[in-house]
């Protein structure tokens, strides 16, 4: 008891030990990652497009095929898969002992493998980090106005978009609302039944130019790289002079029976808020980001494309709402170191003493 109220009584030595709490407090706080907890499993996903093809004709040709590429990968726990209209899906569920880089890089590798036997027309693979929820924690809109729905689509895809998939902690990236631009082949009915070509045949025709195949290896020194030949139609000019030979041996261009010219598809998604057509982007997190952090970044993104003149409205942004939830928790500690202090001076009379009282709250 004379020991302890010896060492009470040292002033000196009674504040270099809160002060090393208080530090340690701090640092402690500092390095708060408010996100999923550590030693969860990672999570993929690996999305490729071919539009207008059926969802039976996608799990054939795409998913199952990709399916069974991945199940060779390690570190794979679980494997589902969605067929789609023009979109296939494979979420990996990781173990939680495999190292996110190894895996990824096993698993782009097997689907790289598979796509160079797909068709030219398939889009190419997207792999992308997920959560588990695989919801989105950031939603941000861009309106519209009128007929420029088509344009904002297309900027918002292709312009802003790979700008939110760089930041770090960003999973995957989606956007919705508008309308895509691609190429619309109209093609004279009467004219192609005169010359006894179908639709199936012209369709087949201009598939049949994209191509992509092994052209051999190309030797230097000790090194040995393969090359692949990549075969596609540049523009509209070069579809419209696309030659097909005829039984007889003439040969026509697809322009004389055709109107090839750039056009919209019919919107996948529609999004409207407070009853306007606008352009949606979602984030959702890579699954072991910092969500408060994450937002920071996101917001910092989102405010440049606005000083670009391409202003965004936040919908939804769930790290800043855990941040005014962290800011209110402190300033409450903050109240109540105030009250304490106020409090055990105004009863015991000894100021410094309720201050070290409580600085001890935290």
């Amino acid at each position: 008891m004379k020991l302890l109220r010896r060492w009470y009584q040292k002033r000196i030595l009674n504040v270099a030990a809160m002060g090393i709490i208080l530090s340690v407090g701090i640092l402690a706080v500092k390095e708060v990652k408010l996100g999923p907890a550590g030693g969860t499993a990672g999570f993929l996903s690996v999305v490729i497009r071919h539009y207008g093809i059926h969802s039976t004709e996608m799990e054939r040709g795409v998913t199952i095929p990709l399916e069974q590429a991945l199940s060779a990968v390690p570190g794979i726990e679980e494997m589902r898969s969605r067929s789609e209209y023009g979109e296939s899906r494979i979420d990996l569920t990781l173990d939680t002992k495999a190292e996110m880089d190894d895996v990824y890089l096993q698993v782009r590798t097997a689907v790289e493998t598979v796509y160079a036997d797909f068709p030219e027309s398939i889009q190419k693979p997207l792999i992308l980090t997920s959560s588990a929820s695989r919801r989105p924690v950031y939603l941000v809109i861009y309106e519209t106005d009128g007929d420029t729905d088509m344009a904002m689509r297309e900027l918002v895809e292709e312009r802003i978009k790979p700008f939110y998939e760089n930041i770090e902690g960003a999973g995957e990236v989606e956007v919705y609302g508008g309308r895509c631009k691609e190429i619309h082949v109209e093609v004279d009915l009467k004219a192609a039944s005169r010359i006894g070509i179908t639709l199936a045949d012209i369709a087949w025709w201009i598939q049949e130019q994209s191509t992509l195949s092994p052209a051999g290896l190309l030797s230097q020194g000790d090194r040995e790289i393969g090359v692949v030949y990549r075969g596609r139609l540049a523009n509209l000019e070069a579809i419209s002079n696309l030659e097909y030979r005829l039984p007889d041996g003439d040969i026509l261009r697809l322009g004389s029976f055709a109107d090839v010219r750039y056009g919209y598809r019919e919107p996948e998604s529609i999004s409207r808020v407070d009853g306007k057509e606008s352009v949606l982007l979602s984030v959702q997190s890579s699954g072991a980001a910092n969500l408060v952090s994450l937002s920071q970044r996101l917001r910092k993104e989102t405010a440049k494309w606005e000083d670009l003149g391409f202003p965004g409205q936040i919908l939804m942004d769930t790290g800043r709402e855990i941040e005014l939830s962290l800011y209110r928790m402190l300033k409450a500690i903050g109240y109540g170191m105030i009250i304490i202090t106020v409090f055990l001076s105004l009863h015991t009379g000894y100021f410094k003493r309720a201050i070290i009282l409580a600085l001890s709250l935290p």
